[in-house]
């Protein structure tokens, strides 16, 4: 059997600096480590998962369950009995081995790293975890019989969750990932259950933040960028969740295989990947995608025979596709024709209207143009404003390039805004061409589109602050500005 010996190298330090020295005939193996593990401010660290002696299999070879962990419990106390394979050597008064805390209370969230690529890398996986953990500092007791971990303190955010029909979530799965926009290797989800009122409580490291959520059989959202600080809550404002569209359809049967699967491109996903549905393939060769993120989407076989033909779909929130179809590539023998971009000048037109279907007059619409230039992203923002019957159209759209993106966005007077993408109308499209026209209808939420801040410090309201608005990571037709208000 092989030993892997953990060091500490401060001891080597201390064995020199410090008065009588501490030599390595200090040290003594431990096989169960006792330990506490409490914040910087001094409170108990409980029912917290801690990493030990590293975050990824790599970092501890000899150890076949992956990186040891332990679950702290109420009062932050642990014990973690050491594998056989792994060697732990404790100099009192010295600093123990690595430890990693996750804030999550495991009493009532579960949480896991999802990969977005099977080839992904050690170095992703930890890349995955150091964000989701904190290093802590660890310290062995005089007499080395206990180990004192320290970790940063966190904050508890609230959430409040209402369903599409804008009732509370009550009772229901919920999954949470902290959005992360240059992240293109994986998540690291926490899985909760909110209470009677839809209700969730959920520890966080301190910083700006910004939670994706998705709710099985429910749908998905987000919240939008708020500060949570250290050893304080947060509880910022979520709107109902969007929901989940489903695709039903079939597979050519070439392409028909024992444990075949069908799943959408994690393109189209977006920011929520780590969603990627998955659907088997039943012997007719039928499937259904549930849980689906609305957007557009390629469509593959996994496990399957053949080479699937990519076929583009595109489907709306809530919107129950039939009868997709995917088809075998060797079934296509057509030469490649290179699709050029519309002779015609585009145009994209749609309708305006509340939950209740009146049509909406005189509100501005913004079809923002997003592609890229051959340096990397760009975007051009047109913009018109409905009639009375609540239609609008924007003609003499870009036709040089072909649509990366179009996406709509309608903003009423002292409503919320809508967003909606666009989709190409039928028989728009010359032959070997994109299409000239496009379409896209937007509903307007109930409710108000105003934006309240209170400013504060020592909980009393802050006169003459100067707040800024600044626009999230993302494609936007918004633009900074700034305004003083009376704090209150």
């Amino acid at each position: 059997m092989h030993h892997r010996y953990y060091w500490i190298a401060a001891v080597a330090l201390a064995s020199v600096v410090l008065a009588p020295a501490t030599g390595a005939q200090d040290m003594r193996p431990v096989h169960v480590i006792h330990g506490v593990a409490v914040t910087e401010t001094g409170k108990p660290l409980a029912r917290a998962r801690l990493y030990l002696l590293g975050l990824t299999a790599n970092e501890c070879p000899d150890i076949t369950d992956g990186p040891p962990m332990v679950v702290t419990d109420d009062q932050g106390k642990f014990t973690w009995r050491v594998p056989a394979a792994a060697m732990v050597f404790a100099a009192p008064g010295q600093a123990g081995p690595s430890c990693y805390a996750l804030p999550d209370d495991m009493r009532s969230w579960k949480a896991a790293t999802v990969l977005f690529s099977a080839d992904s890398s050690d170095f992703e996986t930890r890349s995955i975890m150091e964000r989701a953990t904190r290093l802590c500092k660890t310290t062995w007791s005089a007499n080395g019989a206990a180990l004192s971990v320290v970790a940063p303190d966190t904050a508890l955010v609230s959430l409040a969750l209402r369903g599409p029909d804008g009732k509370p979530l009550a009772n229901h799965n919920v999954e949470v990932v902290l959005a992360d926009p240059w992240n293109y290797s994986g998540a690291f989800v926490h899985t909760g259950v909110t209470d009677a009122r839809g209700r969730l409580q959920m520890r966080s490291y301190p910083g700006l933040l910004r939670m994706l959520i998705a709710a099985p059989d429910a749908g998905f959202g987000s919240t939008g960028y708020f500060e949570a600080l250290p050893s304080h809550g947060a509880a910022p404002a979520v709107p109902p969740l969007a929901r989940f569209a489903q695709i039903s359809g079939t597979v050519d049967a070439s392409l028909i295989a024992p444990g075949a699967t069908v799943q959408p491109g994690r393109y189209g996903l977006g920011e929520f990947q780590w969603r990627a549905p998955k659907a088997a393939v039943d012997p007719a060769g039928r499937f259904t995608l549930r849980d689906t993120l609305p957007g557009q989407y390629y469509l593959s076989v996994s496990g399957g025979k053949g080479e699937a033909l990519l076929r583009e779909i595109f489907v709306r929130p809530g919107e129950e596709m039939q009868n997709a179809r995917i088809e075998s590539r060797a079934s296509h023998t057509d030469p490649f024709v290179e699709i050029k971009p519309s002779s015609a000048p585009p145009s994209v037109s749609g309708h305006v209207a509340d939950t209740a279907g009146r049509p909406m007059s005189d509100v501005q619409v913004y079809a923002v143009y997003a592609y890229f230039d051959g340096h990397g992203g760009a975007q051009k923002v047109f913009t018109a404003k409905t009639d009375a019957a609540g239609g609008f159209t924007i003609a003499n759209l870009p036709s040089e390039r072909n649509y990366d993106a179009l996406t709509l966005y309608a903003i009423p007077s002292g409503r919320p805004l809508a967003r909606t993408s666009t989709e190409a109308v039928a028989g728009s499209a010359l032959p070997g061409e994109r299409a000239s026209r496009y379409q896209g209808d937007l509903v307007i939420p109930n409710g108000s589109g105003e934006t309240i801040v209170r400013v504060l410090h020592g909980s009393k309201p802050l006169p003459g602050a100067l707040v800024q608005i600044r626009p999230q990571f993302a494609i936007s037709p918004f633009f900074s500005d700034n305004s003083t208000g009376d704090g209150a």
